[in-house]
């Protein structure tokens, strides 16, 4: 936490509200709280080489 106000400091927030960083616990759940995003991530989430794809011609 002793980092992310410097580095939240160096962003431009005009146009938009600064978000409140606040500690914070998920317990013993973290480590099936993650593995349980990994397929939603996988499959809905967008493909990041979609954009990144260089013309070929």
């Amino acid at each position: 936490m002793a980092e992310l106000a410097p580095a939240l400091d160096r962003y431009d927030w005009e146009g938009v509200q600064r978000p409140a960083a606040l500690p914070g616990t998920i317990g013993p759940d973290a480590r099936a709280l993650g593995g349980a995003l990994l397929p939603l991530y996988a499959n809905f989430a967008p493909d990041r080489e979609l954009f990144l794809k260089v013309g070929t011609g």
